[in-house]
């Protein structure tokens, strides 16, 4: 029998064929075996427990609780978005999450937005206004200024961050620039501003479209989009040339020019005369939370201040330095952020109160209808033994007493009233409780390009927003 060969060639082939089908193998095994997100339940159970942990907590956790939060199943949760340009003066919208803290660009870009100019040889020391509003958790660009100086945005631009799409309103009659912007609930309102010229007919007109509210998952659900209506002129021009917010409380608009201000009612159509204390206090860029309570930053002396409706005054909440030259203001789940002068980052201040602990600081301020009753204020420790802090000694209660304590230790703030006459009186208090680093408070970075991870300039933030996100 003659013997056989094996050809070495043929046999390395083989060989090489056997090993790699192997590995495939196993790579195939390792993608297809499942890992739960907790072990022992189903995912749509285990999904329902997860989303009852704080997402900073999954985040940091594993790669599949991680992805948790970003489904469409999870707890959206609020982002700031905002406008900015990059160094070849591109407009684009960047959003910053919370969650892993990092900035990104919201892409694709809708070839409208690149119409709108933000920077201009005619203003060197200065960006051109964009002018947006938060709508129904959209974000509603409704102006801004093309290269040619004239109105870039002839119907409203509409980001949904929950699908992370864009769509569009109906188209204004008179697109302008240089308007009061700004939305009450679903309603949103354009006043005065520039067209593609003057016109006093411009300056004094006021338009108003209602947001459709739709559901973003029903593809069966038709937006018709709704049409702008004509309502009551301005009775003057004064609005007309300046990018003014229009901040938007228990559906009425507030609006600020100089030393002119206006509040709009938006269900009534009526405007009146901003009230004279308001006025005097608006010092700076203004936002409403949950369009309940009104927050402004002094952008003299660095301070975030808050409107009491009730007594009609401003009420301090937080001073810092680096409240200075306060350029925007964004407000919503109980925190403010500020984007700071000169681009430099977003500052965020928690103005919801809460259980002080060791290591916070106390403020509170109260107010009584009538000048004859007197409070006393001072710190209970929890410890017996402990002696009590007396805080302020008791003094007739002014128009307005504020005042504040460092916690060093468990126990709480007892403040003491005395009414010597028989007469009822009223107590307005509030109280908010901030970690020792507030003013502080924390802040975000600079907003970075994707791609390159260097510093957009330092003026390029133009406009910023809170909206929900996953």
């Amino acid at each position: 029998m003659a013997p056989s060969f094996d050809n070495p060639t043929t046999s390395t082939s083989r060989a090489a064929v056997s090993t790699t089908a192997k590995r495939r193998k196993i790579m195939v095994n390792d993608e297809n075996h499942y890992n739960p997100l907790l072990p022992g339940l189903p995912d749509h159970i285990a999904q329902l427990c997860l989303n009852l942990v704080p997402p900073s907590k999954l985040y940091s956790v594993c790669r599949s609780w991680r992805r948790v939060i970003y489904t469409r199943a999870f707890p959206s949760f609020l982002s700031i978005y905002t406008l900015s340009s990059d160094q070849n003066s591109t407009l684009q919208l960047s959003s910053f999450d919370p969650i892993s803290s990092t900035w990104t660009v919201v892409t694709p870009t809708p070839p409208d937005l690149r119409c709108v100019c933000l920077r201009h040889p005619s203003f060197i020391a200065r960006n051109l206004p964009v002018q947006s509003a938060s709508v129904a958790g959209n974000l509603v660009l409704l102006a801004g200024s093309s290269s040619d100086l004239t109105p870039a945005i002839s119907k409203p631009l509409i980001f949904d961050p929950l699908t992370k799409s864009w769509s569009s309103g109906p188209e204004v009659e008179n697109p302008r620039r240089w308007c009061v912007a700004g939305a009450s609930r679903a309603a949103v309102v354009c006043a005065s501003g520039i067209g593609s010229h003057y016109s006093q007919t411009v300056a004094r007109s006021v338009d108003k479209w209602v947001l459709p509210e739709t559901n973003p998952y029903d593809k069966k659900c038709v937006n018709t989009n709704g049409v702008w209506s004509k309502m009551k002129n301005l009775k003057d021009v004064k609005f007309s040339r300046e990018a003014i917010d229009a901040v938007g409380v228990n559906g009425k608009l507030y609006m600020v020019n100089g030393e002119e201000g206006a509040v709009y009612d938006v269900n009534m159509d009526t405007w009146t005369d901003m009230p004279a204390e308001m006025l005097a206090g608006w010092r700076g860029p203004a936002a409403a939370m949950d369009e309940e309570v009104i927050f402004m930053v002094d952008e003299i002396k660095g301070v975030l201040r808050k409107y009491d409706d009730v007594m009609k005054v401003w009420v301090d909440v937080l001073e810092d330095e680096r409240l200075i030259k306060a350029e925007h203001i964004a407000a919503g789940g109980g925190r403010v952020c500020v984007a700071r002068g000169g681009g430099v980052g977003i500052l965020v201040v928690d103005v919801v109160a809460s259980t002080p602990r060791v290591g916070m600081t106390v403020y509170w301020d109260v107010s009584v209808t009538g000048s004859d009753v007197s409070c006393k204020e001072e710190f209970v420790p929890e410890d017996e033994g402990s002696y009590n802090v007396l805080v302020q000694k008791g003094t007739q209660v002014g128009r307005m007493t504020s005042n504040l304590f460092h916690v060093y230790e468990p126990g709480k703030i007892l403040i003491t009233f005395v009414n010597p006459t028989s007469k009822n009186r009223k107590i307005f208090y509030r109280v908010v409780a901030v970690a020792s680093g507030l003013p502080s408070g924390m802040a975000i970075p600079p907003v970075n390009t994707a791609a390159t991870s260097a510093v957009w300039p330092a003026a390029s933030l133009e406009r910023h927003e809170m909206l929900r996100r996953h």
